[in-house]
């Protein structure tokens, strides 16, 4: 006889943290906020468990078109699927966010990636661009469901550009539309100061790499065989002020509750 699963909120809670080291959330908090505050991102180990990235996974199958796999990202699930919006309220992310932010938190945005092979990366820039919150309210995290490594599609970070205030953007010369990427993307990026050495931020599958706002960062195009599936949950300090936006028409999503209304 086949058991009911338990719920993805507790499955979430639940995935191997600290992996016997001392820079985790879950093993030295202090520490793993200092390295957060001295680079602007932190990678947390662990944070979802296999079963909880197998889930997710699952309900992205759910987000079929005529029952072919979407390639572009797909903005707000959460707002269909319980499992994203129980993703976006996992307990040991929330409470990351909460340490990171100085508060309760709500989450305002929700993008799955789906990062088939041949998916160009993401040009240099700096989420608050889009979400106009105050730096120190405002902060993403970013979930990997399969390993991610440079070849199929890595994030690439800038240590310590979280300093800088939100920087122009300019047009990337001769950029097309992309059928596996969203346009704005790829269609402008930040130019990055001097005195930044960027990073490939390797991720183990249920990972999860947490975002000051104001960072630089992109990401390796997909040159492998090998899918490269993420979700990415931002959130700002309970009560901040945001930018809707046109597109991801952000609204305040009470990370606590954890079910559709």
């Amino acid at each position: 006889m086949q058991l009911d699963a338990p719920p993805l909120s507790d499955v979430l809670g639940r995935g191997r943290v600290g992996g016997g080291t001392s820079s985790h959330f879950a093993s030295d908090p202090e520490r793993a906020l200092g390295l957060y505050e001295r680079d602007g991102f932190f990678v947390e180990p662990g944070a979802l468990s296999t079963e909880a990235c197998e889930r997710l996974c699952a309900a992205a199958g759910e987000l079929l078109d005529g029952g072919d796999a979407p390639v572009a990202p797909v903005m707000n699930p959460h707002r269909t699927h319980e499992a994203f919006l129980a993703a976006l309220g996992a307990p040991a992310i929330v409470k990351i966010v909460e340490r990171l932010v100085g508060g309760r938190v709500s989450g305002i945005q929700s993008q799955y990636f789906p990062c088939v092979p041949g998916t160009p990366g993401f040009a240099t820039h700096q989420d608050n661009h889009y979400v106009e919150a105050a730096p120190d309210a405002f902060a993403s995290a970013w979930m990997a469901l399969d390993d991610v490594d440079q070849d199929n599609g890595a994030l690439l970070a800038w240590p310590g550009s979280q300093r800088e205030p939100l920087l122009p953007v300019v047009p990337v010369a001769g950029v097309v539309p992309h059928p596996n990427q969203a346009f704005n993307a790829i269609r402008q990026a930040v130019v990055v100061p001097e005195g930044y050495t960027p990073r490939t931020v390797v991720v183990p599958r249920g990972g999860v790499v947490f975002l000051h706002g104001h960072l630089l960062h992109a990401s390796h195009p997909n040159r492998a065989w090998r899918t490269r599936r993420a979700l990415l949950a931002t959130y700002v300090r309970r009560g901040s002020a945001f930018r809707p936006g046109q597109s991801a028409r952000r609204t305040e999503i009470d990370v606590y509750q954890g079910r559709l209304s």
